[in-house]
């Protein structure tokens, strides 16, 4: 009989690879190659034998959509390295602009940085084997970008902004020490522009979706009528519209300001928990 640890990370590894699969779709990654992945990375965060409630609380905290998508990487899925440079590869040149001085040197970083994580590390295994979840893959993947600018900077002098152009990424500390300076009045602030400023970059009519939906409380199908549009298209466009809010937040607050990916998680928690930065307010506004 499986003991109650073993049947909690089982079930907690479910959950957690169904909300995978209906993000990202079949990318060829089993479950029972999806347990010991996350067994992996609760061994690394609350030891070998943790207490059940201990265990729930890290895996339950875990961004699900985005392990799913990294494991199945890591496991060579042809599928899945096809969904990550769909999804990400973009947003990597984006963030590589950065670092480098023009958009070619920005895109040849961003390339190698995909290069990068699909070749194996000195234990042999894939290096987006090495995202544990515990911050957006997007926010990680950034400080990953900044690293390998750091490397390439020392190896090729001048094809890189100066090091000191770059902003250092703070030491990582204790999570009530980082919950207490994001919530302070010096990171609330730089948390409202960052998230203003990523709802201008949305179109009139996606802030309009926005609005009528989360303040109006708007359903999908009465938007749709209002517009003469489909259902589909609805949802279509409040989903680009909250992802690229999330990037665009992202982004910023890891190139601009020069954040971690703990304390970026950190500021998107604050932007969850306060209703003055919510959606449809800003949404409102934009």
């Amino acid at each position: 009989m499986k003991s109650p640890l073993v049947q909690t990370l089982e079930s907690l590894s479910q959950a957690a690879y169904s909300t995978g699969y209906a993000q990202h779709g079949d990318l060829n990654l089993e479950l029972r190659q999806f347990v010991p992945h996350l067994a992996l990375i609760a061994s690394k965060h609350v030891g070998p034998d943790p207490t059940v409630d201990t265990l729930q609380a890290l895996i339950t905290r875990l961004c699900a959509a985005d392990l799913y998508l990294a494991a199945a990487c890591s496991h060579n899925s042809e599928s899945a390295w096809h969904r990550f440079s769909l999804l990400h590869r973009q947003r990597l040149r984006r963030a590589a602009r950065c670092f480098c001085s023009s958009p070619q040197e920005a895109a040849e970083l961003a390339d190698s940085v995909m290069g990068h994580l699909f070749l194996p590390d000195k234990s042999g295994r894939s290096r987006i084997m090495s995202y544990d979840g515990l911050s957006p893959l997007s926010a990680w993947l950034i400080t990953v970008l900044k690293r390998n600018a750091i490397k390439q900077r020392k190896r090729t002098s001048g094809r890189f902004e100066p090091l000191e152009s770059i902003p250092d990424i703070p030491d990582h500390r204790s999570e009530a020490k980082l919950g207490e300076e994001l919530r302070a009045s010096k990171y609330g602030e730089l948390i409202a522009t960052t998230f203003r400023d990523a709802v201008t970059s949305l179109t009139e009519r996606q802030r309009l979706f926005l609005y009528l939906h989360y303040e109006q409380e708007l359903q999908t199908h009465e938007i749709a009528r209002i517009f003469q549009v489909s259902c589909a298209t609805v949802n279509r466009q409040l989903g680009r519209a909250k992802e690229a809010l999330r990037d665009e937040t992202v982004l910023a607050l890891s190139c601009t300001h020069g954040l971690s990916a703990p304390a970026v998680e950190e500021c998107l928690a604050e932007l969850l928990e306060n209703p003055e930065l919510s959606i449809p307010t800003l949404a409102a506004h934009g």
